[in-house]
């Protein structure tokens, strides 16, 4: 199967457990292995990570376009559900996440279709490369934490990039270095800032409730009853409605406090919100000096 120079990067886990060790109470957790391979070069990528979740499924993926020193056009995931929500024969359905990683990096996510191995054969087959070359010379060494673990492994995927390939005089270093390097697009000069998605219903009061911020974000009032989309990373949220953004605001820490737009409200509560202290102050003297000093109280 051809692959062109910089189109693709095929991306798995690889089901191997690497054994860390806590060298305070001698308790043993078990990392997931991640690998990326270039569809052209075939040079590969490996680390290990604490878990399968979204998060770290995303680091390891943008660890490795980082490794590569460059972006391919698209990414090639098998159908895990950091990846995928919903695995299909046709058309899988992209964790809206990892989507949005893909956006911010140019590349389009491609996950490998369901009873079609040709499109995840070159991750597949560096997993069963990785058990002799990777796995077997660190089978007894002892890891403290992933660190340790990982500059172990890439010592020997440095090995193995640079090793010829069967019967050939070059190896995937030289292709990359060679070929596949300048197909690559440049890199974003800033690291992704994970963003995550949900539906929620405007409350009564104009606001939506962010439950990781335990924090309310008002919307304009005519969008009281209604199901909207939120999208945050660690710096904004941003609330959509059918696919139009209609607030923005910076993230705001404070438990179960209000971060509100004035021009959200309906017009009598503008009105409202405009009066402060000193406004009541000059209103009541002119009523009476006894309301003002009243007021004053």
């Amino acid at each position: 199967m051809e692959h062109k120079a910089g189109d693709k990067l095929y991306v798995d886990f690889t089901g191997v457990k690497q054994k860390i060790i806590d060298a305070a109470t001698g308790e043993i957790r078990e990392a997931e292995v991640f690998v990326g391979v270039l569809g052209s070069s075939q040079k590969a990528y490996i680390e290990a990570v604490e878990s399968q979740k979204k998060a770290d499924w995303i680091k390891v993926n943008e660890n490795a376009l980082r490794f590569f020193r460059g972006v391919p056009r698209c990414i090639v995931p098998d159908c895990l559900k950091s990846a995928v929500v919903k695995a299909d024969r046709y058309e899988p359905q992209i964790n809206a996440t990892y989507k949005d990683f893909g956006d911010y990096y140019s590349t389009v996510i491609l996950p490998a279709r369901a009873l079609h191995p040709k499109d995840k054969s070159l991750a597949e087959n560096f997993v069963k490369t990785a058990y002799t070359r990777i796995f077997a010379p660190l089978r007894n060494v002892p890891f403290f934490s992933l660190e340790e673990c990982n500059h172990a492994m890439w010592e020997e995927l440095d090995k193995h990039n640079g090793m010829p390939f069967q019967g050939k005089d070059y190896s995937r270093e030289y292709l990359f270095d060679t070929v596949e390097k300048e197909e690559l697009q440049p890199l974003p000069v800033s690291f992704y800032d994970l963003r995550a998605f949900a539906i929620v219903k405007v409350q009564y009061n104009h606001h939506v409730y962010l439950r990781e911020d335990r924090h309310y974000y008002s919307v304009p009032f005519q969008l009281t009853g209604k199901k909207v989309q939120l999208s945050y990373n660690s710096r904004v949220v941003e609330v959509s409605y059918n696919n139009v953004r209609v607030a923005i605001h910076q993230r705001n820490p404070h438990r179960y406090g209000y971060t509100t737009d004035g021009e959200h409200r309906p017009s009598q509560h503008k009105f409202v919100s405009e009066w402060d202290a000193d406004r009541f102050i000059r209103w009541a003297a002119k009523v009476s000096p006894q309301t003002e000093s009243f007021i004053k109280d």
